[in-house]
This record gives C-alpha cells, structure tokens and sequence, in this order.
C-alpha cells in the first residue's frame, strides 16, 4: 500500500483572532527567531517549544538566554542550547498563552502570544467507514472548545491525495473521493495554530502556538 501525506493549509496574514493578549512585543531588532509551541494530543500531555537563533547575517548564536514564560500562572523556563543555535524544552500541560524573551549581549526581542484554544475531531471518528457512505467527498469536520477561529489550520492525511484547504469554519470537504482509490487504513492529524510577526526581531522572525489531535480509521467497502 503505498502511503502519502498530504496538507491542507489555511492562511491569514499573522493575525491573532483570538485575544488581546498577544502583542508582537519590542527589542532590538537585531535577531533572527523563530519560535513554536507545539501540543499535540497524543504526545503525552506536553508543549515543545523549539526556538532558533541567529543574528542579522543568519550567523547560529549558541550562547543566548531564552525564556518562556506562561501567561496564566506565571511560571519561567529557560530553554537550553540543543545544538547550531536551536534551544528546546518540554513542557507540560497545553500553554496556551506564552511570553518569548531572548537576549543575545545587548541584543534582545520578547513577545506575547495566546495560542488556539483546544479542539476535536468530530468526523471522521475512530473505526470504520464503508465507501459507499462517504459519497463524492470526503468531509473533515472538527469543533473547538471556544469558538474562535485560529489563523491557520493544517490537515495531514496518510494514504490520501493532495488537495487544498479552506479555513477554520470547522470543515472542510475539498478531498474527493475518487482520489481516495485503496481501501485501507488512514490516520489524520488536524493542527490549529496563531501565529505572529515578532516585531522586535528582523524580517521573518515569527512565533507560533499550535494544537493538534489526530484520529485513525479505515476505509472499507
């Protein structure tokens, strides 16, 4: 069985719908950062945060102090140097709202973000699905805890086609069914993310919180 993955991607332009909280923050403007927040479901109850360093030129730092700290309870973690100035922590627990502070000699950036909040998978569940069921379309549909819409969302689906996205309007019904030609076993991953500009860092520099569940099911005839 020959297996692909395919990605949906919704897009608005470093937007976060969700709150107030989130502030593209202050500093320097001297630093290359990308950060992400990383939850997913099945992995153990954890946020990875990975965030990479580097200065204007793109030159690795490997000696700068990287802090997050949650929005809600207060609590720091430094994340240490992993290797070619990328610093990486678990976390436990969904953090949702998370402030980014990293400094770098008298270079410094700090931000704040809230993240998506939690959300589920409501078709398709876990089990079987008969093809005969599904008609010309195969519809995703999930449902979040708050209403409010991420800024982006992607699809992953093993041993599917390609296609494009929507948007966060809770599915999304753009995979045909005639590109699905084995029955078989699928799992997919939905991931909602926010996403931000990090204003007092250089161009691309960016933060993102994301969520995500996946389901496993199969196709049958």
């Amino acid at each position: 069985m020959q297996t692909k993955l395919c990605r949906l991607f919704w897009f608005i332009p470093f937007t976060c719908i969700a709150c107030g909280y989130t502030d593209s923050g202050s500093g320097t403007r001297t630093l290359l950062v990308q950060a992400r927040a990383q939850y997913a479901v099945s992995g153990g109850n954890q946020t990875n945060v990975t965030v990479s360093v580097a200065d204007r030129d793109g030159t690795e730092i490997t000696d700068a102090t990287v802090e997050i700290t949650d929005g809600k309870n207060g609590q720091r973690y430094s994340i240490p140097h992993q290797n070619n100035g990328l610093y990486y922590i678990n976390i436990e627990n969904y953090r949702r709202r998370l402030r980014l502070h990293v400094r770098s000699g008298d270079n410094e950036l700090s931000a704040k973000l809230e993240g998506p909040g939690p959300h589920v998978i409501d078709y398709p569940k876990a089990g079987a699905i008969r093809r005969s069921r599904l008609g010309n379309k195969f519809k995703v549909e999930w449902s979040t805890e708050d209403g409010i819409r991420a800024d982006e969302v992607e699809i992953s689906l093993r041993h599917g086609p390609e296609v494009n996205s929507k948007d966060d309007s809770g599915f999304n019904d753009d995979i045909s069914m005639s590109q699905l030609t084995e029955t078989g076993d699928y799992r997919l991953n939905l991931t909602r993310l926010n996403r931000i500009n990090l204003g007092g860092g250089v161009d691309n520099s960016t933060f993102t919180i994301s969520y995500s569940v996946n389901t496993e099911f199969a196709i049958i005839e």
